[in-house]
């Protein structure tokens, strides 16, 4: 997790206390354009509607495809070698407690519609 561990008796994020909270949000606010971002990185993805296999993929040397790289809810989409790829239509329920990708978050939905 960015931004995340422990040293000295102190976990983080769950640790960044006031200079190093604006700097932190001023740092993924100039990475990904919002600073709303902050609040998903010590939270649990688990039950979150997440787009990933829509709008993301991840690509292992093999060429195969996931819609995410690790966890319960990565789903085998395809291999890129074998020109067999299918994205997911709609927002998948994420089962994962953690999730180790940085920017994951802006992925994740605060709802599903009926349209996804």
């Amino acid at each position: 997790m960015p931004y995340g561990g422990e040293i000295s008796g102190s976990v983080y994020p769950r640790d960044y206390q006031g200079e190093m909270w604006s700097i932190l949000s001023a740092d993924i606010k100039k990475v990904w354009g919002r600073s709303d971002l902050i609040r998903g990185i010590d939270a649990s993805p688990d039950g979150v509607p997440c787009r990933v296999g829509m709008d993301y993929v991840w690509i292992a040397s093999d060429g195969g495809v996931m819609s995410c790289y690790s966890g319960p809810s990565a789903v085998k989409l395809g291999n890129i070698f074998d020109r067999d790829v299918s994205l997911l239509k709609r927002p998948t329920v994420c089962r994962s407690r953690s999730c180790g990708c940085p920017d994951m978050y802006i992925y994740m939905l605060e709802e599903v519609t009926d349209d996804g």
